[in-house]
């Protein structure tokens, strides 16, 4: 697993070459984003 911050250019270019130089080019990618805690308007 790679952690990190996908505001940060940095971040994202470092683990595209972490990914490159560990496992080869990606044929996929997998965006896989959540939110953890309440989240919405909470009802009744």
């Amino acid at each position: 697993m790679i952690r990190l911050d996908v505001r940060d250019p940095q971040d994202v270019s470092r683990a595209f070459e972490q990914v490159e130089r560990e496992l080869g080019v990606p044929d996929i990618l997998v965006n896989n984003a959540g939110i953890s805690g309440e989240v919405g308007e909470r009802r009744g």
